[in-house]
């Protein structure tokens, strides 16, 4: 355990943020995943028993969420208003794949029909989930930001005169 905490310590800033991005995109899934489970089964309690199936749900919309910001990173992190319009672009895109890979891990072949549904109804139902997962997603987008400016760095060379860190 020492060992990969002096790992993450190693990475650069921008390199924790990609990382710190995954992991709370993540545990929003997870959360996304829990209320989706709740609505439609029907509970209206938070404090319930949870079964062996709610735990593989709910595992499954962290890994859908945390997979789905990996797969939409291109969409984030890019500079610029630009890079605001093309992150508000791919957070639709980055919800619809969530829930997809979510519903297709919690149950194969219907999940892969009704995870982006029930997705779709869960934000639809809680509006105020819905600006706390999009907020998530823009602080995501955020952390990319920092990583790429970071990453863009290498390539500056002194007495430039564009800066790409002020650009």
């Amino acid at each position: 355990m020492k060992a990969s905490l002096l790992n993450f310590m190693s990475l650069s800033r921008g390199e924790r943020g990609i990382c710190t991005a995954h992991m709370i995109v993540a545990m929003f899934g997870a959360g996304l995943s829990f209320t989706a489970i709740n609505r439609l089964g029907g509970h209206s309690d938070i404090l319930r028993t949870l079964t062996a199936y709610d735990y593989w749900a709910i595992l499954s919309g962290a890994l859908g969420a945390a997979s789905a910001l990996y797969i939409g990173r291109r969409w984030l992190g890019q500079p610029g208003g630009r890079g605001l319009f093309m992150a508000l672009c791919g957070i639709p895109v980055i919800s619809f794949v969530g829930g997809l890979i979510g519903g297709t891990l919690a149950l194969p072949i219907y999940g892969t029909m009704f995870g982006p549904m029930a997705l779709a109804v869960t934000l639809y139902d809680n509006p105020i989930v819905t600006v706390l997962w999009v907020m998530n997603l823009l602080s995501a987008h955020y952390l990319f930001l920092i990583y790429r400016k970071e990453r863009d760095t290498v390539f500056y060379t002194p007495g430039q005169d564009d800066d790409p860190i002020l650009a």
